[in-house]
């Protein structure tokens, strides 16, 4: 998924924490390589190495950050990554971001409604919230701005899109 460095173990995990995609960290001790991947199909037990999930189980926000990740990743599901706040992030669809190509306010009120806020705040753009997955789900959406879902706008499948195109959203959380 992408990789950087930092001073130690601990450091590695904020950063899986704060990158969209992340679900397992690899902290190589020697040169203080940080490895971000989606899955811990590739988990290291060397000495050197200290490996292990975005959130501990003992994480106070453990219980309900696994949740929804693990809920993005659901086929069809819309949700927000990236954010400090639930109402916020970068858009996935099926685990998958979508790309900010013609990205607009009226694409943004969809994902907001879709996701049960009434209003939005602003539209984001060139992965605000973090570098996204180049694996996009969607590009070039078109909303007209009264669709329940961001799968019943206008989009193209295919994509010209790189991980800092990503588009997100801030909902407006007030009541009306």
């Amino acid at each position: 998924l992408d990789y950087g460095y930092t001073d130690d173990a601990t450091l590695c995990q904020q950063r899986c924490q704060a990158y969209s995609g992340c679900l397992f960290f690899s902290y190589y001790q020697s040169s203080n390589e940080c490895f971000m991947k989606t899955g811990n199909q590739q988990r290291r037990t060397h000495n050197d190495v200290t490996s292990g999930p975005k959130f501990c189980a003992d994480d106070i926000n453990a219980t309900s950050a696994a949740n929804r990740y693990a809920d993005c990743y659901k086929p069809g599901a819309v949700c927000l990554l990236g954010g400090i706040q639930e109402s916020e992030g970068n858009v996935h669809v099926g685990g998958k971001p979508v790309c900010d190509d013609s990205w607009d306010l009226k694409d943004g009120l969809v994902v907001c409604r879709e996701l049960g806020y009434h209003a939005i705040v602003k539209i984001t753009k060139e992965s605000n919230y973090g570098k996204v997955n180049p694996d996009f789900a969607m590009d070039n959406v078109m909303c007209l701005g009264n669709e329940a879902t961001i799968k019943n706008c206008t989009y193209s499948a295919d994509d010209d899109c790189g991980a800092s195109e990503g588009a997100g959203v801030m909902c407006d959380t007030r009541t009306k």
